[in-house]
């Protein structure tokens, strides 16, 4: 357990008694006309809003625009924002905004898809349907004192849809050529004014581009590999399959109780050119969570509690090679946020705790296509895995202000890490 930190608390307690002494006249930019065909943003402080008045670069690709645009995957959405690349990988996409890989914090329902073990594991292909997105929010820049680590390059958040998006059942069956792709769909959402809710189920299966593969063997009976003669033959990879369950319920606007359910698995194959090789690979990234909103006006702000519990189990293999790294991760937080100066105006401040227990982190790995090659007999690749668990409290407080054209804020955070070797 990381020591009480009596500083961070009491900066925290006074900040939320200074503004709730402000003057305000009062609230909530969330509220919007029912109706009304408006783009909302939540990342960008905390609040629903439009990118347009939201204090950051921001966009968002919603659900009429998936439609149009024919728009498959997250790795397609992201492709037509500036600022953004996705390389394309035997294993899948890998993002990149600005030039730089891995800086981004990939959100669904506001809960993390990465953990600290494994920020390369982005679910950005047929791993995650979009069926049952209402809307797909992008910030592109800076988002630590708000959201902590890894949003220092952008911020993309999934947001799921709910009853009140969906009245009824909507089905969807999709297939094409020539890699033989399978989707299927079963979406049901009800709104019944004091409560609503959505429930969607998909399956996905894909055949692979390249399929066949002649390393068919590696690893022998002792700390050697299987001779050269015997790694060799002619195998094709299965195709990839994809399931995923999403459900929302919510009571009274206050309550709000979402979780994501999926079952990843992604099989292609990896060729060496020169040495004429080429071997199998496949991974499986089941992410499930379960996440708690509660909401209740104080004064002219709101305080918010949040609070969500997920499991990243990622395996891969390569040939007959596996690495198994599993993270479960319990965050909880309290925010409150306050309109200020005749709306011109809104302070932020909260207190987070997060707790994440890491089983099997690779440490270091070697590069396997090395020891492929016929003329090694005698070495095999080396795995350095870890178990250990971290912790991370935090104490942030935004404040932003707004003088016609000229939108400035700026705000502090304090992240107080367990340590770890």
């Amino acid at each position: 357990m990381v020591p009480f930190d009596r500083h961070a608390a009491f900066w925290t307690l006074a900040l939320l008694l200074l503004v709730h002494g402000l003057p305000a006249h009062a609230t909530d930019t969330s509220l919007l006309f029912v109706g009304e065909d408006t783009s909302l943003l939540t990342i960008a402080s905390r609040r629903a809003e439009t990118p347009e008045s939201a204090p950051a670069v921001a966009q968002v690709i919603t659900r009429a625009q998936m439609d149009q645009l024919g728009i498959r995957t997250l790795s397609e959405a992201l492709s037509l924002v500036p600022g953004f690349h996705l390389a394309q990988r035997e294993w899948g996409s890998q993002p990149y905004l600005r030039g730089v890989a891995d800086s981004i914090l990939f959100l669904y329902d506001s809960v993390p898809l990465t953990s600290d073990n494994s920020k390369w594991v982005h679910p950005l292909d047929e791993e995650l349907s979009l069926d049952a997105l209402e809307r797909i929010e992008i910030v592109r820049g800076p988002g630590s004192v708000l959201w902590g680590p890894d949003a220092f390059a952008g911020i993309v958040n999934l947001v799921p849809r709910r009853g009140r998006d969906l009245d009824g059942v909507e089905t969807k069956l999709k297939g094409d050529t020539p890699n033989s792709q399978k989707t299927a769909s079963l979406s049901w959402g009800k709104n019944a004014g004091m409560w609503e809710a959505y429930i969607s189920a998909s399956f996905t299966s894909v055949r692979p581009w390249q399929d066949k593969f002649n390393i068919l063997r590696f690893s022998g009976s002792s700390d050697n590999p299987v001779p050269a003669q015997q790694r060799l033959g002619t195998d094709r990879v299965d195709d990839s399959t994809y399931a995923e369950a999403v459900v929302n319920i919510t009571w009274q606007d206050w309550l709000h109780l979402s979780g994501r359910w999926s079952d990843p698995e992604r099989n292609y194959v990896i060729a060496d050119p020169v040495a004429g090789l080429s071997w199998s690979g496949t991974r499986k990234a089941p992410f499930n969570f379960l996440r708690l909103d509660m909401e209740h006006r104080l004064g002219a702000g709101k305080l918010r509690f949040s609070g969500y519990y997920n499991v990243l189990d990622f395996k891969e293999t390569e040939v007959d090679l596996a690495t198994n790294q599993k993270s479960k991760v319990s965050y909880v937080e309290l925010l409150y946020d306050r309109e200020l100066w005749d709306l011109t105006g809104l302070v932020t401040l909260g207190v987070s705790y997060r707790h994440n227990r890491i089983t099997g982190a690779v440490i270091s790995q070697s590069f396997l296509s090395e020891f492929l090659r016929p003329e090694n007999e005698l070495f095999v690749p080396e795995f350095t895995q870890k178990n250990f668990n971290t912790s991370l409290r935090s104490v942030f407080f935004q404040i932003r202000k707004k003088w016609r054209n000229l939108d400035a804020w700026g705000g502090l955070r304090y992240d107080d890490h367990s340590q770890y070797s």
